[in-house]
């Protein structure tokens, strides 16, 4: 296995309907991976449940969203972690970390759409054989949906990214990674991810815990790849509510110190913690 798409959710109404966004991306996600031959054989779609009473796999809304993994994080496990809210993303990303099978991470948000230039882009580095592990870190920011067209995208998710994305702006007009570039994707190497013991778990709200990284990454000598460059931005979000204060913000001025040790990604709960391909 080469790639691992990454997802973190929750079944609840954050933000509006938080299912059916991330059902559109995976839809939308698995509708395109069909059209590449190496890509769709090598690549896996891993989706952490993260504190759902009721996980979205057991949801007849989700029966024909197939081939993927999900990994039901309960609230009993889910309630030692949170701090900035219902979901500590931090560290649902990190438990899907531990169990990726793909040698690569991409990291997306549950209201991402990918576009077709990405996945070609993946389809033409494994098609000339290259060594995913050797692959740098990338980032791209995302662009943004307004709310008039929020039905459009949920509809036909992926004529929407390839027809339209570019007519959308930049999230907060930023190319590049810093406290106000919204992520549309984050990867690097999965050995990479467990040397620097993924996401920093002090980060429990929303927000910035990419910025974190990369300054880890700038502090290591670790270059990384701005996909602006590459493919363009072909990532686009899926409209929703501002956020409520059920959640907090991370605070970007001023990152805790890490003190992270080889638990990372709730390792000490892992009998807890369930999986279930759908």
């Amino acid at each position: 296995m080469e790639f691992t798409f990454l997802y973190a959710t929750r079944n609840d109404a954050y933000c509006g309907n938080a299912p059916q966004r991330m059902k559109t991306s995976l839809v939308a996600l698995l509708d395109q991976l069909q059209r590449f031959e190496h890509l769709r054989a090598r690549t896996e779609i891993v989706v952490v449940d993260w504190n759902s009473d009721d996980p979205l796999c057991n949801h007849a809304y989700f029966k024909d969203v197939v081939n993927v993994k999900y990994v039901i994080v309960p609230p009993s496990v889910a309630r030692k972690y949170n701090r900035g809210g219902p979901v500590s993303e931090v560290h649902a990303y990190n438990v899907g970390a531990r169990r990726a099978r793909g040698k690569y991470i991409l990291r997306l948000d549950q209201d991402i759409v990918v576009g077709l230039r990405f996945l070609q882009h993946l389809e033409t580095l494994l098609s000339v054989g290259i060594d995913v592990q050797k692959m740098p870190p990338m980032w791209c920011s995302r662009r943004d949906t307004p709310p008039h067209l929020y039905d459009a995208i949920v509809e036909q998710p992926v004529a929407f990214v390839n027809q339209l994305a570019h007519r959308l702006p930049l999230w907060c007009g930023r190319v590049y990674l810093n406290g106000e570039g919204a992520v549309g994707i984050f990867g690097m190497p999965t050995a990479l991810w467990h040397e620097i013991h993924g996401y920093h778990e002090a980060l429990t709200g929303w927000g910035h815990m990419e910025v974190e990284v990369a300054k880890r990454f700038e502090e290591r000598g670790v270059p990384w790849v701005n996909l602006h460059d590459v493919v363009g931005c072909e990532f686009v979000h899926i409209w929703h509510p501002v956020h409520g204060a059920e959640r907090v913000m991370n605070d970007e001025s001023s990152f805790p110190p890490r003190n992270q040790t080889d638990t990372w990604g709730c390792l000490v709960d892992t009998d807890a913690i369930t999986e279930k391909v759908c």
